[in-house]
């Protein structure tokens, strides 16, 4: 988690993008504004609590430098190919959820995150969205999203933890 912490942190991505990032993923729950945080000092907090926990088992822990995303220009391209393809849909629910704050902007911010932080933090988000707005995939669809899991060395349950919203009669 802190690595992923220091990734987005460190990445070229608007602290905007950030933030809508979380709230998508959260589907609102905590908004940082709200406390006056931005994401990155949001991502901060977040980073000192991981230093924290760390340093109550290894109090000699040293933060190492942020991670660089891999260059796996395939991933992103397959990462943003599901974006898009479930854009439509997501867009709709991002703006119309009865249970959470409109987010626009939800899809773009995915999109740059796959260019900014690489394919394997993009993913991440990507899913807890789609999960968040519980949004219809088709049973390809979802076939997709665990090949691409399994490429980037996720156990199953990080890709569907059951909580897809899974149609078998659903065409891409």
């Amino acid at each position: 988690m802190l690595a992923d912490v220091q990734l987005l942190a460190e990445s070229p991505l608007p602290d905007e993008v950030i933030a809508t990032l979380w709230l998508g993923a959260t589907r609102g729950y905590f908004d940082p504004a709200a406390h006056g945080l931005g994401g990155r000092a949001w991502l901060g907090r977040i980073a000192d609590v991981c230093v924290a926990r760390i340093r109550q088992d290894d109090p000699s822990y040293v933060v190492p430098a942020a991670p660089v995303p891999a260059e796996d220009q395939v991933g992103r391209a397959a990462v943003l190919q599901e974006i898009q393809g479930v854009a439509p849909a997501l867009t709709k629910a991002a703006v119309t959820s009865l249970y959470a704050p409109p987010l626009p902007d939800l899809v773009p911010a995915l999109e740059q995150t796959v260019a900014g932080v690489g394919a394997d933090l993009s993913l991440r988000p990507f899913l807890r969205t789609v999960r968040a707005y519980f949004v219809p995939i088709s049973e390809a669809r979802h076939s997709r999203f665990l090949l691409l899991g399994e490429r980037l060395g996720y156990p199953e349950s990080v890709v569907d933890d059951g909580c897809l919203n899974i149609w078998d009669d659903l065409v891409d």
